[in-house]
């Protein structure tokens, strides 16, 4: 069932949502009702709204759950301080297209935000914006920035060729730090030691670092009776779990509970090469309760992944991040994203 919020104009023709079922989704309720959380108040009194929008990134601030921020391919960044009720442009960054964003778990107004091939710093939530980065390549985008949750002083960002590069002092100078030579798809911190961090590299090969991204070793050496063949999506680590870990490939998903030594492959309902998974989100304070979107259709169990509930979501667009509010789990979001012709 979907329910829409704001003023998302008129479809173009009869029974078409196709212009007006993009933005953010939310359900209060783990899934069971969906609602479009698109409204942007304006000083005229006529609202516009996200409904047309593509998904390029979607975050929670971990220390604010109310503060939710997505990102909106060419057409910036937005902020909700109100968990999604009313949408904000973040204007000091115009209308790039933002491809990854973290907050300072130490002080939830110093945000750091990558678009093109630069990384940009707020320290007034979102009021303004300064350029703290930029390659000298403008092919180079920045796929990735990680605030070290334990330093804040401590930035992380992986540009496209490979490189992951560090600043010590928040963004006013910068190292390259390993060289991968392939592409980082993904970078994740554990939540408990910030030391230990993740990487997948040009989507199939997996690495750790236990010094803070100085060396790196392949972590999916126990993976490889899984013949993990397809796109690796995401590393889901839980910090009311630290033993915990979810991998999410394109075809299934797999789950260690022993720090990555054993795993378990997750059975879903469609078959393997059918399977076309998104993301995956799990419950941090019930893993049993897991969740992924594949195309426009969401899968909940409550069981560990035994049993299966799907149901459709009404979007003609691919449901591309699932991420769950970590104070209220009932609650998950939702970006959508369609191929622009």
């Amino acid at each position: 069932m979907l329910v829409f919020s704001g003023c998302i104009g008129a479809p173009k023709k009869a029974n078409d949502i196709s212009g007006i079922d993009g933005g953010v989704f939310k359900t209060v309720n783990k899934g069971q009702i969906w609602a479009q959380k698109n409204l942007i108040p304006t000083n005229t009194g006529k609202p516009r709204t996200l409904a047309s929008a593509n998904y390029s990134v979607l975050e929670i601030d971990p220390n604010d759950h109310n503060a939710v921020y997505y990102g909106a391919v060419g057409n910036g960044l937005f902020y909700t301080y109100d968990a999604g009720n009313n949408w904000h442009k973040a204007t000091g960054l115009g209308n790039i297209t933002v491809r990854g964003i973290d907050i300072d778990s130490l002080d939830k107004c110093n945000i750091f935000a990558a678009g093109g091939n630069k990384v940009f710093r707020t320290t007034d939530c979102s009021r303004t914006w300064k350029q703290v980065y930029v390659d000298n390549h403008s092919s180079a985008l920045v796929d990735a920035v990680l605030v070290d949750h334990f330093n804040g002083s401590n930035i992380f960002i992986t540009v496209m060729r490979g490189d992951l590069i560090k600043s010590s002092d928040q963004g006013e100078s910068w190292q390259t730090i390993y060289r991968f030579k392939k592409r980082i798809t993904k970078l994740e911190m554990d939540p408990v030691d910030s030391r230990v961090m993740y990487a997948i590299i040009d989507g199939s090969d997996i690495y750790k670092s236990i010094d803070s991204g100085i060396s790196w070793k392949r972590f999916d050496e126990a993976l490889k009776e899984f013949k993990l063949e397809s796109i690796v999506r995401e590393i889901l680590l839980f910090k009311e779990n630290p033993k915990l870990i979810f991998i999410a490939t394109q075809k299934g998903i797999l789950r260690s509970d022993d720090s990555g030594i054993t795993w378990s492959q997750i059975e879903l309902i469609p078959p393997e090469k059918k399977a076309a998974v998104e993301s995956v989100a799990v419950n941090p304070l019930n893993a049993q309760e897991i969740y992924y979107i594949s195309g426009n259709t969401f899968y909940r169990s409550i069981d560990g992944g035994e049993n299966w509930t799907p149901s459709k979501i009404t979007t003609t667009r691919t449901g591309k991040k699932l991420i769950i509010d970590p104070v209220d789990p009932r609650i998950i979001y939702l970006g959508v994203w369609r191929q622009v012709k």
